[in-house]
């Protein structure tokens, strides 16, 4: 993307395209880890909330022991 809009959307103070033109640098190593980083952060939050999900039936059989 950005191989697509940097250089199509940098002009200098007059207007005119920069000499020399712009050279787009993008480390892949930070692209591969953002791109296993942004789905992989929900899927752990979601198996965290899962295992810290308390069983409703224990808690009423709980309940009614003491009762």
């Amino acid at each position: 993307l950005a191989h697509l809009l940097i250089p199509a959307i940098t002009l200098t103070a007059t207007a005119g395209l920069p000499i020399p033109p712009v050279l787009v640098q993008v480390p892949v190593a930070w692209v591969a880890l953002i791109a296993v980083a942004v789905p992989a952060i929900p899927v752990v939050a979601a198996a965290i909330a899962t295992l810290q999900q308390p069983d409703p039936a224990a808690e009423l059989r709980t309940a009614e022991a003491a009762g």
